[in-house]
């Protein structure tokens, strides 16, 4: 049973989260995947789009941070919602790899100027990727300037394992 369940973790953590680590650190990566945000936020501006929302998931969001905060992004979002973020997750493992000033992960440190009006986080009280309240959540450690943000705890399996992927069976609280 303690292999199995080794294994089982081994796996879910290399297919999940597998690639939240090459987020802060690969450039070429990086930029590309930003760049397919920002076209995107360009060609619904394009079409006559009034609102433009963003809404990420887990690594999604932290590409979508950093596409936000990316300074040649010509086109703002007027929102963001995130759910199941793995932002402080990106945050941290660019810590550990040692700051390097030049990386991508620079872009998601808290305080970079985003171009969105607000900010709507959901995490759930079980998910291991966001694991808790980011950063901005903190009124002593605000979003930059002029973003409103709101930060919102649900409730959804209240598994370890389920929680992550589960916000849009929560009716109640996040759909």
């Amino acid at each position: 049973q303690g292999p199995l369940r080794r294994l089982a973790l081994a796996t879910f953590l290399t297919t999940a989260w597998g690639d939240v680590s090459v987020l802060p650190d690969d450039p070429g990566q990086a930029a590309n995947i930003r760049g397919q945000v920002a076209k995107t936020i360009e060609a619904l501006r394009a079409f006559g789009c009034g609102r433009v929302v963003v809404v990420a998931h887990s690594g999604g969001a932290i590409i979508s941070y950093m596409a936000l905060s990316d300074p040649a992004l010509s086109e703002a979002a007027d929102t963001l919602v995130t759910h199941g973020q793995a932002i402080q997750m990106g945050r941290t493992i660019h810590h550990a790899e040692g700051e390097i000033r030049t990386s991508p992960g620079v872009r998601i440190e808290r305080g970079q100027p985003l171009r969105i009006a607000r900010w709507r986080d959901f995490h759930s009280t079980h998910d291991p990727a966001s694991a808790g309240q980011l950063e901005e959540a903190n009124p002593a450690t605000p979003p930059a300037l002029g973003i409103v943000f709101e930060d919102t705890e649900v409730w959804n399996r209240m598994s370890i394992a389920e929680d992550h992927s589960d916000y849009f069976s929560n009716d109640e609280e996040f759909v």
